[in-house]
């Protein structure tokens, strides 16, 4: 048997409060230390409409480094492709000059394609 712990996605979900990144890092930790075999750790959607996990990409950012973490597998739900790239190229164009348009005009391409290989 192996546990798969949710806590710090499914339950965060389902909360009115907003828990910041850093809350959410010790959540983690308390979590690591029953020695589940994977973390679910957040979930990359939109921030519109689950805004718990607005920060999902920094959180993973953050988990790179965070020593308690070593041995146990992280894992993010990714609802579909579309939001995925959406979320981390947002969060790239926050702190860059590129053009809006240019990543709609990719996000809309890559829509295509993806249609065009499953018909």
């Amino acid at each position: 048997m192996k546990i798969h712990e949710v806590a710090a996605r499914d339950g965060l979900q389902n909360e009115k409060t907003i828990f910041s990144t850093d809350q959410k890092m010790r959540l983690l930790e308390l979590l690591a230390q029953t020695k589940p075999d994977s973390l679910e750790v957040t979930s990359f959607v939109r921030a519109d409409r689950v805004p718990q996990f607005a920060d999902a990409v920094e959180l993973c950012h953050r988990l790179k480094s965070a020593e308690w973490r070593e041995g146990i597998p992280l894992v993010g739900l990714v609802m579909n492709m579309r939001g995925f790239l959406f979320n981390c190229a947002y969060q790239a164009l926050k702190r860059s000059r590129i053009r809006w348009i240019f990543f709609f005009h990719a996000l809309y391409s890559w829509e295509i394609i993806c249609r065009i290989k499953t018909r």
